[in-house]
């Protein structure tokens, strides 16, 4: 298997997912496995320049020509952006303005695995935690207020 072929496939799918983000694919590197068999799993891990790297699962689909499929298995939020898009949706549930801090910078969510923001209604000055849940790979999330 040319290992290097598809560490270079992988980042070049990453960067094209990472567009518009303020995210850089450094690198990927890719678990070595001696002869490669139909539905050998092995994982790849891409240095996006954040603290944790990004988990690519990546399955062997034919051996004769090393085909293989691949995905990733974390999710890349960019808490502006979400930040956005929660003040957004929660502000419409609650029916006034809602602000949310979620944090600075790029943050990596394994899919299934939650982070942690904090909304406040400025006006009474109550605030809440809201419990985000990245719910698959394409980014779309759940959220739910915890009192």
């Amino acid at each position: 298997m040319d290992y290097d072929a598809l560490e270079s496939n992988v980042g070049n799918t990453l960067k094209e997912s990472y567009a518009g983000m303020p995210v850089e694919v450094a690198g990927v590197d890719c678990q070595r496995i001696d002869d490669p068999m139909p539905h050998d799993t092995f994982t790849c891990l891409a240095d996006i320049g954040a603290p944790d790297k990004v988990r690519v699962e990546v399955t062997v689909t034919a051996i004769n020509d090393y085909k293989v499929d691949y995905e990733t298995v974390d999710v890349v939020f960019d808490l502006a952006d979400t930040v956005d898009v929660l003040q957004r949706e929660i502000s419409d549930f609650a029916e006034t303005r809602i602000t949310v801090d979620c944090g600075e910078g790029i943050i990596v969510v394994a899919v299934g695995d939650t982070f942690v923001c904090r909304a406040t209604e400025p006006v009474e000055d109550e605030s809440a935690d809201i419990v985000v849940t990245a719910k698959n790979a394409q980014g779309d999330v759940s959220w739910e207020v915890v009192e």
